[in-house]
């Protein structure tokens, strides 16, 4: 069910971030799921959370193009 992955998607990053632990994991399939369902702006932020998050690593440029392509969606700059 895809309500309740989000849900325990969403709970697993305020836990993480509780624990000062980086949920980039979370980031990142919250943000396919929340775009999956038209929820765009919503999506938009936890695609950036996981860009900053993966900045050092090999999956940075793949979220980076998912948030200029989202900005460009919702018309931002």
């Amino acid at each position: 069910n895809l309500a309740e992955a989000q849900q325990y998607l969403e709970q697993s990053v305020d836990i993480s971030a509780q624990e000062d632990v980086n949920p980039k994991e979370s980031f990142w399939y919250l943000g396919e799921i929340l775009q999956a369902q038209g929820k765009l702006p919503e999506a938009l932020r936890y695609w950036e959370k996981a860009m900053k998050a993966y900045k050092d690593g090999p999956y940075y440029q793949r979220a980076k193009d998912r948030v200029d392509e989202l900005k460009r969606t919702l018309g931002e700059p």
